[in-house]
Formats: structure tokens, sequence, C-alpha cells
């Protein structure tokens, strides 16, 4: 059976099912650095021991077990953040000494056990006493906090970790769209990705750091799901969503990418070092669909758990593709096969050497290749041998039908609108600028959003499928696709005398002495308010007072339009603490008392906007007006 994956669609349970998955094949390749590769030759393996809070007699506490393992109602062991205890192994790895790193997804934390199973440290965000800082802890341990700070994991956890040469450690920061770097004691070191300094290029930061910017650019990650490294320390990144394989070097600095289309567009396997986008997924040979695991040999060659193509990808350390194996990858044939030139995706299922969504790939020294596959561990030697003899699929899981070939071209255009600004990038696009693209007929086109500073994405219309900022195409016609951006609503309060406020406080920004005006108690400022009044009269005032004056002009338009007393105006000069707190005071009387309606409204919020010279938080209080 070919099982598709929901591009774009895939829920939060299945991603956390997929890094499950993975994370069998991670304890298998463990035990497989300790003991297994002494007895390759008989290909034997046996179990050693298991280790976690309550796995031998379900005390809550930390336990090891060789012979006789307990288990919870729900999972293997006692779930929980104590020290040594898990929640939710979704990777795990070993250092030249043994010792076992575990990416804990469910505490936000990376745990060390040593060779011998016993616990030595956790680190992560507040995993000592739940301070909001990077802590390590070594007896008392808690769950971490999640966020993006220096160290810190996102709120899906740490999806992945690898072991350098020299014992540093990296973790695939699924979430924070990046690549944390911890020294083998435990320190932070740094984190790289795009903007995770706040810029908006591809990055490095090691004190102040924050969530990366999710995108397809060189360097640039989208569900970076597995991690691995080589002999000289380089760095390979499963980038599950740009469909495509980062390869980084041991300073952090971006190599290259592969895939199909990564350099321009083209559906072919291409390697892209300084402009980069989304790749093309597909079952082409060197196209991936939805790599999450990824791993390395002796020889720097580069294997990959092609989760939803079923199959195991296999590519050089120079990044060219060498082959795929899995069943039905050459032919399209209910068999296991290899394929180095056309390939396609393969059968899932359970036959020999047949895949069912393989989530983790782990190698040993003489090159066998360990997969993760669902409920089961698949072993291949170095160079897979032909499979078992080819059996007809079974019969409601006949292969598809091939439509002839089509070698037509549409033409795809993307469209911006909304009242905010953005823009789109994908394969063969960059809009503004590049629009309009033509594809082959069957080309998938993968498309993403990135907001101006001052705006925020609002939809997309005319994908295939969509998952938030994420739009795919699939081009069968000529086809239009629309994204909308809103203009972003600033941080001003929530109700709309709190956002009249906000924006009288932007009058600082505006009158070049006004910085000390606005604070000023109101008796004071309304004193120096009639004397630039006065110089303004007699065309002697300074022109970088003008928005001075027109604040008093602006008062006493509110006090004549609303029928204020000079009296009433005074008690609300000498109740106000401010003059901003007066502008908002006297704004609410004309929202809430003199026009209930909100007839004048309107006008009055424009005389507003040309005063402070900010028409973003008039926006907002006109449309918080209409709210309330």
């Amino acid at each position: 059976m070919r099982v598709r994956k929901r591009h774009g669609n895939e829920s939060t349970s299945e991603e956390w099912r997929l890094r499950a998955l993975r994370s069998v094949v991670a304890v298998f390749a463990a035990l497989v650095v300790s003991f297994t590769l002494t007895a390759a030759a008989s290909a034997n393996v046996s179990f050693i021991k298991a280790y976690g809070w309550g796995v031998l007699d379900g005390a809550n506490q930390f336990e090891t077990c060789t012979t006789s393992c307990l288990a919870d109602s729900a999972a293997n062991g006692i779930r929980g953040g104590g020290a040594g205890q898990l929640n939710g192994a979704y990777d795990v790895a070993t250092d030249s000494s043994g010792d076992v790193y575990v990416a804990d997804a469910g505490n936000y934390r990376i745990d060390e056990f040593s060779a011998a199973g016993a616990f030595i440290e956790a680190y992560g965000w507040g995993v000592s006493d739940g301070a909001s800082q990077f802590e390590t802890c070594t007896s008392t341990c808690q769950a971490g906090i999640t966020g993006g700070g220096a160290g810190e994991f996102s709120l899906s956890g740490p999806a992945s970790v690898a072991i350098d040469p020299s014992g540093d450690v990296y973790v695939a920061d699924s979430d924070n769209e990046r690549i944390d770097e911890f020294s083998a004691a435990g320190s932070f070191l740094k984190a790289y990705g795009w903007g995770v300094t706040g810029g908006a290029g591809f990055e490095t930061c090691s004190s102040t750091c924050q969530h990366g910017n999710k995108g397809a650019g060189a360097g640039q990650l989208l569900v970076p799901d597995g991690v691995a490294t080589d002999s000289s320390g380089d760095v390979y990144v499963a980038d599950a969503r740009d469909y495509r394989i980062d390869e980084f070097s041991a300073g952090g600095s971006f190599i290259k990418a592969y895939g199909w289309g990564v350099s321009d567009g083209t559906g072919q396997f291409e390697t892209c070092t300084s402009t980069c986008q989304q790749g093309l997924y597909g079952g082409g040979a060197g196209q991936l669909d939805y790599p999450i695991g990824v791993t390395t040999d002796s020889s720097g060659d580069v294997y990959v758990a092609d989760y939803v193509n079923q199959r195991v990808d296999e590519f050089s350390a120079g990044g060219s593709f060498i082959k795929a194996y899995g069943w039905g990858v050459s032919d399209g044939g209910g068999q296991f096969e290899t394929c180095t030139s056309t390939c396609e995706a393969g059968w899932g299922g359970g036959g020999a050497g047949q895949f069912h969504n393989p989530a983790g790939v782990a190698t040993d020294s003489s090159g066998d290749v360990y997969v993760g596959d669902s409920a089961r561990i698949d072993e291949f030697s170095g160079s897979p041998s032909p499979g078992p003899p080819a059996v007809a699929p079974p019969a409601n899981t006949s292969p598809p039908t091939v439509p002839p070939p089509n070698n037509t071209s549409y033409t795809l255009s993307v469209s911006l609108t909304g009242t905010g600004t953005g823009s789109v990038s994908g394969s063969g696009v960059s809009c503004p600028g590049t629009c309009l693209n033509s594809y082959a007929s069957g080309t998938v086109v993968g498309l993403t959003e990135t907001p101006s500073a001052r705006s925020t994405f609002a939809g997309w219309s005319g994908c295939t499928w969509t998952d938030a900022d994420f739009c795919g195409v699939t081009i069968t016609a000529d086809r239009g696709v629309t994204a909308r951006f809103t203009r972003k609503k600033p941080s001003c309060g929530t109700t709309a005398v709190a956002r009249l406020i906000c924006a009288a406080k932007k009058l600082k920004s505006v009158a070049a002495c006004g910085a000390e005006i606005v604070a000023w108690a109101p008796l004071k400022a309304l004193k120096f308010i009639k004397v630039i009044k006065g110089l303004y009269n007699t065309h002697k005032y300074p022109e970088a007072l003008r928005p001075v004056y027109q604040l008093y002009d602006f008062l006493m338009k509110v006090r004549f339009r609303n029928g204020l007393t000079g009296a009433e105006v005074w008690k609300k000069l000498q109740r106000a603490k401010s003059i901003s707190e007066l502008v908002g005071d006297v704004a609410d009387s004309i929202i809430l008392g003199f026009d209930p309606s909100g007839e004048h409204f309107q006008e009055l919020a424009k005389g507003f906007a040309d005063l402070v010279g900010v028409g973003d938080c008039v926006d907002v209080a006109l449309a918080r007006y209409e709210q309330d």
C-alpha cells in the first residue's frame, strides 16, 4: 500500500507519532554501539537492560531492569520530570565514551546517562529550580520551560540529538526552526538558523537567542526533524517541510542543501549553496517526501529515512544521490528493489525489506543500516541485496493508475492583497518581484509567506492544500494563488480609551522638545501651552513646537464641539496626571458620553491622527469603538 502523507495538514499528534517512531531506531542504535558490533557476523541481538523510573518494580524512582521489566498502563516506565525520568524520549545518541544522550521532548531538555545506565545530568531552561534561565540538574530535576532563549527548547521539545567527534551535542529544535549546540559538559554554545538574533537572514547566536524564522532560504529551516554529524564534525539536518537535506560546517556555517528543485525550482535533483528554495516533494531519484531521519556512515555517506516515500535514500558525502531502496522503488513491482537513476515512491507494508513509514535510521561500523519501521527494526547490509521474489500487491492496494506523460506547461500566478503588506516565496516565485512562473504539468510548488514588520498574514486562497503559512499547489492547469495580509494592530491596550492614550503618547516622537512636555502636570503644561499659543499668534514660535500648539487647539475643538464648559475642561486638567491622560480622558468623554452614536468620532479621530502623526493607533481605536 502506498501511504501518502497529508502534506501541510498533519495533526500535532501525527508529528509526535513520527518522532516516537524515530526514537525506536535511536534506542536500538545506542545498544548497537555498546554490544552488537562485536557480534556483527552472527547478526544476533540480545537485550541488555532498560532504565527509567519504575521499570523494575513500579516504584516512583530511577531503576534499571535486565530480565523482568515493568510498564505502566500508558507507557514504558513512569513518565515525569524527575532526575533520570523521561517524558517522551524521542531520540537518542551516544558519544565516544558510551554515554547516552536523550532528546526528552516532553520534559523540554536533554538527559545524559552513563554507559552503565546511571543518570548524569539534564539541561534546559528551568530544569533545576524552574527559573527562567538555562540550567543543569544532577539530582533534583523538573520539566523544563519552553521558549526561544539561548538553550531553551520549543513547545514540541527537542526533536533529535547527535554527537560530533569532539563530544559536542547537536539538537534539532524543530519548532524553534534552528539547530542548538551544547558542549560535552552541557553548556550552551550556540544556535543557528534564520533570525535567531532578530535579523532577517542566516544567523548564529551564543548568548541572546530567539525563535528562528521558518522558510526555505540558504540555511533556513522548516521543521528540522532529524540531525546527524559526520567524522569531520559537519552537521546534517533532515529539513522535513523543505523536502531537502541541509549541511552545515562544524562551525555552524551553511554549506549546502540538496533535493529536487532546491536551487531554481526545476523538477530535478539539485544542490544549492547560496540561493536556495523549498524542494519539490515526490518520489524521483534523490527526491524527498518528508525526510525525518538522517545519519552518516564511516565513509561520510548520508542515509535518509524518507517517511512518505516508504524507502531509505543514500547520498554521497558530496551530496550526490547514490540509491534508494524499498518495495517497488524501481518499477512499482511488489518486491524489494533498489533504484539509482529512475525511482518512484515505494509500497508501504510489512513484507521483508518493506517499510511502513520509516522514521529513523542508523548505521554501524560494518556499514549495516538499521531503520525504525513503525513497530519493528529493519536491518540491511551496507549494499542491499535483491529482496524476496516478486509477489503481486494485495488486491485492495493495486498500483495507482499512472497518467501518460504530459509535457504541457502551465502558469502559476501569485497575488498579494489586503490592508497589509508581505511577500511570498517558493519554487520559482519571489513575490513581489517574480509573481508569475511556468511549470510542467504535475509539478508541485510549495509557497511560504512572510508578512512585513507592520502586518500579519491573514490566509491563502487558490492552494491545493494549506497549513498555516504554507501553501502547496499541484500544477495541472493555470493556477492563481492569493496571499492576504492585514495591517498589524499595535499594542496600545484593550479599550478605546487605552488605545487613544497610547496614541497621545506618540506625540513625544514628533515634537522635538515634547518628551518632557507630555509628562508635565497639566496645570504646568497648560501655562506652557498658553505661552506657545501667544508665540503662535505672533508667528514667533519655534517650528518644532507646532505639535504642542496643535494639542491645545485639539482640546479646544473638543470642548466647543461637544459642549464642554471651560470649568469642565479645567476639572479634567486638575484630575489628569499628564497631558497624555488628559487627551485620553477627553476622548473618553467624546466616545462614551457626548457622542454615543459615534457620529462625530471618525472626524475627531482624524484630527487626532493628524496631531500625533500616527495612524495605526487611531485605526485600532476606530475598530475597537465599533466593537464596544
